[in-house]
């Protein structure tokens, strides 16, 4: 009687199930004819004639059961499937250089979520769909894919922590990146997600999004959460009644607007204009967008001063054109006021004489008038007179009689 190599057997099955991610099935002709091919290459079979040259799928699931008690980590049930034996696919990988951890890696390359189907064909596996799951619960069971959400038609997965943090993760795209590469006003529509993640904008894809904070669902329209799409957008927002609106609010303020005071009044403005505030935005985002803005595409030059009201520091926002000209005049009306008309023989003393008087001085027949703000305008003059005598300017300041 012609014998099975039994262990030439064995290692063609190990050798044919890593090159299939741990999966054997002895009813399947393909695998059959690879595990034979590697069976028939052994050296001790294909030298020695009192083996057989040939395995049938009884030889193999014969094997089977001697497999499953030699390898802890296996998954075989002969009542069920008598047929089908698999090796633990993430443990069998650590012996094949990470083929498999590289492999899964790739399914995610250039889209970062894939339904179970997309899993499949890329890893281009012999596997009937129904025994595909059995990979898919080892490989989310250790992490290396995640279930993101299910739908009625089948499930979704990204890459999970054990891929993210191998070797191979840096090659796996952002959602968001490939969302902003698909738009160029920063909103997207149910067909631009399916053109930039390559799957179908279902409901329950773009619910996922949304709660998932890769989209802004503004009702009719997504807006992508990435800080480019954001800028884009609220651009698309500002128009000249905005700008106009903002000048005005600075004006009524005496052109020094709290850092509160202009976040109120840019939220006001986008509210008329969007929906945008409605969700969980980065308001701080939004408002710096909105401030760079103005200057850069209006000209509307705003610079930050901290000043303190009633022991409390406070951020404010100068309107700079018209502020740094009116301090300039007042500064140096008020030197030539202390001054009267003669050079100080000690500039350190006059300029801190000047800015005693800074504190006295009536401002109320300028634009300045009273209160908190015109003590923050007090201050500004103050450090101009200062920087004036600090660039050696005093003199040229100063009319003498």
């Amino acid at each position: 009687m012609v014998l099975v190599h039994k262990t030439a057997l064995d290692q063609a099955c190990r050798s044919v199930a890593l090159d299939n991610y741990g999966y054997l099935d002895a009813g399947n002709r393909n695998l059959r004819e690879r595990i034979n091919q590697n069976y028939k290459d052994h050296e001790e079979v294909s030298s020695k004639r009192r083996y057989r040259e040939t395995v049938d799928r009884e030889d193999i699931q014969d094997r089977f059961e001697k497999l499953s008690q030699e390898y802890e980590d296996v998954i075989y049930d002969p009542d069920k499937r008598p047929n089908v034996f698999f090796f633990i696919p993430v443990e069998f990988s650590e012996h094949d250089d990470d083929a498999l951890l590289k492999d899964v890696a790739e399914c995610f390359h250039s889209i970062p979520i894939r339904t179970e189907e997309q899993i499949r064909k890329n890893l281009d596996m012999v596997v009937s769909k129904s025994d595909f799951e059995l990979l898919i619960a080892e490989l989310t069971a250790e992490s290396w894919i995640d279930l993101e959400f299910s739908s009625e038609e089948t499930d979704y997965y990204t890459a999970g922590e054990e891929v993210m943090n191998s070797d191979y993760g840096d090659s796996i795209p952002s959602v968001e990146s490939l969302l902003e590469s698909n738009t160029e006003d920063g909103v997207v529509t149910p067909s631009d997600i399916k053109d930039a993640l390559n799957i179908q904008a279902t409901n329950k894809l773009i619910e996922y999004l949304v709660e998932n904070d890769n989209l802004y669902d503004l009702g009719e329209e997504y807006v992508v959460t990435t800080e480019e799409c954001i800028k884009t957008y609220v651009k698309d927002l500002i128009d000249q009644p905005f700008v106009q609106s903002i000048e005005d609010e600075f004006e009524d303020a005496n052109l020094l607007l709290s850092r509160t005071e202009f976040t109120s009044k840019v939220e006001s403005e986008i509210k008329e204009r969007s929906d945008l505030l409605d969700i969980d935005v980065d308001i701080d985002l939004i408002t710096t967008t909105t401030e760079n803005l103005l200057q850069s595409d209006f000209q509307l030059i705003l610079e930050e001063k901290t000043f303190s009201t009633k022991g409390t520091a406070e951020d404010f926002l100068i309107w700079k054109e018209k502020v740094s000209g009116f301090v300039t005049d007042q500064a140096e009306k008020v030197i030539n006021a202390e001054a009267n008309g003669e050079l100080p023989p000690d500039e350190k003393s006059f300029v801190e004489d000047v800015q005693s008087s800074i504190k006295d001085r009536d401002f109320s027949g300028t634009r300045l008038g009273s209160g908190a703000r015109t003590e923050h305008y007090r201050d500004l003059i103050s450090t101009e007179v200062e920087e004036i005598a600090k660039r050696g300017d005093l003199r040229d300041v100063i009319k003498e009689k």
